[in-house]
């Protein structure tokens, strides 16, 4: 989900391109990035076996593009699953998206079944044609709802995950939190991502490449997001923690207020309340959390992964050399997926002829507190508010 109008407060610095960051080490939320590219795609791709290859086509081609256009070296981080009986911080988020899907394939159902019932009247009555915008009307509400009804698949990760083998790219799945020597709650992927910009147990990143504003959240340096006009827009934690005069915990407790995966909106708290224009400049105005589950979620932010949690974490392909075999094992089995062979060979041959040799990374430390801001609780805020 992400934080709701994120940019209106806190706007990017700039648009960046792979170009722009040549040769930087990035971190790459998987999960969402996989999830969109099979909704962005208008048909839907499929292999001889029914299965869909919409995100392979998506997935490659910008792994591609990173390579060859920036030759960024790329580590995939991958959610790992919610198990029963955890404390479950995202529980209130995973019931809503639960409950959103179940909503939308009754929907669904109930659209195509209108659909069908339409095309036998039509050739119930003899001599009639079926009304095209009709048919393109309940097209256009089945592709909807499916969109909202969609899931992804175990199949849709590891098709991904094969290909970051053969291509030697380093992945691997956000470990579970230990709490009192048992399992816990998965840390978050964008979680993980944002640790490798200022963890020295982890590998280090520059950029982390995430649609959630909640990267940012948990510590991330600088995030990249692609927004919805596709273009890649950065933001920098510490022009954000500068420019508005803010610590970081300050800045976790607003970004907790404008609502988050694991915390709801708080009622009153918008951009108009948070960001206020006066004399012609945007003023920041702080408010601190006074509810007890909110304060929290802080933690949830601020919990940075232990030495006995790092060692769970199964990275692959971390120093592997990328050989031919692997290259050539899969052009043969993206071409049993349906990709034209010249065309992806001559991809693949591109991709190898420009990939440097790996660099360590200039990043160093997680962004330290700024901005001396006095925190006003929230209640007085709203009382001010109402006094107006």
């Amino acid at each position: 989900m992400g934080i709701p109008k994120f940019s209106e407060v806190f706007p990017p610095v700039k648009e960046v391109k792979f170009s722009n960051i040549r040769g930087a080490a990035v971190a790459i939320d998987a999960n969402p990035k996989i999830y969109a590219s099979l909704l962005a795609m208008k048909d839907n791709l499929t292999d001889e076996n029914g299965r869909t290859t919409s995100h392979i086509v998506s997935i490659l081609n910008q792994i591609l593009k990173m390579e060859t256009e920036g030759q960024l070296r790329q580590y995939w981080i991958f959610d790992n699953r919610y198990e029963r009986g955890c404390v479950n911080f995202k529980k209130n988020e995973l019931e809503r998206r639960a409950k959103n899907r179940e909503t939308a394939s009754k929907a669904l159902l109930a659209e195509q079944k209108k659909l069908n019932e339409y095309l036998i009247s039509v050739e119930c009555n003899d001599g009639e044609s079926p009304d095209s915008a009709v048919i393109h009307d309940h097209k256009e509400k089945i592709e909807k709802y499916n969109k909202r009804a969609f899931r992804l698949q175990s199949y849709h990760l590891t098709d991904i995950q094969y290909i970051l083998d053969c291509l030697a790219i380093p992945w691997t799945i956000a470990p579970y939190r230990i709490v009192d020597g048992q399992k816990g709650d998965p840390y978050e992927s964008e979680q993980i991502a944002a640790m490798l910009t200022y963890s020295d147990d982890l590998p280090r990143v520059d950029y982390v490449i995430s649609p959630d504003a909640d990267a940012l959240l948990f510590g991330a340096r600088k995030v990249i997001r692609q927004m919805r006009d596709k273009k890649y827009m950065l933001f920098d934690l510490d022009q954000i923690l500068e420019s508005k005069e803010l610590s970081f915990e300050q800045f976790v407790d607003v970004g907790l207020m404008m609502g988050t995966d694991f915390a709801k909106k708080t009622a009153g708290i918008g951009p108009k309340t948070i960001l206020k224009v006066r004399k012609g400049r945007r003023v920041f105005e702080t408010v601190e959390l006074t509810d007890e589950q909110l304060i929290a979620k802080r933690e949830v932010f601020t919990k940075k992964i232990t030495a006995e949690e790092t060692t769970t974490m199964q990275w692959h392909n971390l120093g592997a050399a990328r050989t031919n075999e692997k290259i050539d094992e899969l052009i043969e089995w993206l071409v049993t997926k349906g990709f034209n062979r010249g065309r992806i060979t001559g991809r693949l041959e591109k991709m190898r002829t420009t990939r440097p040799a790996a660099k360590p990374s200039t990043a160093k430390q997680r962004p330290t507190a700024r901005g001396t801001n006095k925190l006003v609780p929230a209640e007085e805020l709203f009382k001010k508010r109402r006094a107006k």
